[in-house]
């Protein structure tokens, strides 16, 4: 029997080195072409594809997946303005590689937006962004004044009655309300600003 050792070794050797390489042999025979008296011929590896050969070729499932996973009207905002910069210089902006890359960098800035005017933002302004928000997105100039009065009263060592001016103007220039004919209307940013509040646990009972 110890003439039968050597050849049941080494085809057991042979079987483990076909196992443990399988996924490398299935990849190198998808890529025979032909088998002649010289040898095998192989097709070439592919290589990965350019930038111009990612933007000429339809996005694939996963990534269109990826790009509509958190669409908001203010994300495609920032997208949109990310893209249009691009354009403007002359670098890409339709290839996979760019799309994905545009909406990382869309969701980073908006919720970086979101971080600062959190810092910034009182509580009773948020209180207000949530009312317009369920009264249909918009309150009039009347009924602003008359919530800021309320809150001038509960705090009257920082918020003079007759100076609205400066709390609301605020949410305005952080792009969270538009002032449009005596209403006031939240923005996109003011929706996704909520949103932000929600998904990050973010307390909304700041002071003031």
């Amino acid at each position: 029997m110890q003439y039968l050792a050597w050849p049941i070794a080494a085809l057991a050797f042979e079987v483990f080195f076909v196992l443990l390489f399988r996924r490398q042999f299935a990849a190198f025979l998808e890529r025979v072409s032909s088998v002649g008296r010289h040898g095998v011929s192989t097709l070439p590896i592919p290589g990965p594809r350019s930038i111009e050969q990612q933007a000429d070729a339809p996005p694939s499932e996963e990534i269109q997946n990826l790009l509509q996973s958190f669409d908001s009207p203010a994300m495609l905002q920032v997208e949109r303005a990310i893209s249009d910069d691009l354009e403007a210089r002359r670098l890409d902006s339709s290839s996979d590689t760019t799309k994905v890359l545009v909406r990382h960098l869309a969701k980073t800035r908006l919720q970086l937006a979101c971080e600062f005017v959190y810092r910034l933002i009182f509580g009773s302004q948020i209180a207000l962004l949530k009312r317009i928000n369920t009264m249909g997105g918009r309150l009039s100039e009347a009924d602003v004044h008359l919530y800021y009065q309320a809150v001038a009263r509960a705090n009257p060592d920082v918020f003079p009655a007759d100076q609205p001016g400066p709390y609301e103007e605020f949410l305005v220039r952080q792009g969270l309300l538009l002032h449009r004919d005596d209403q006031f209307l939240i923005t996109d940013f003011g929706r996704e600003f909520l949103s932000w509040l929600v998904q990050s646990s973010a307390p909304e009972n700041k002071a003031l």
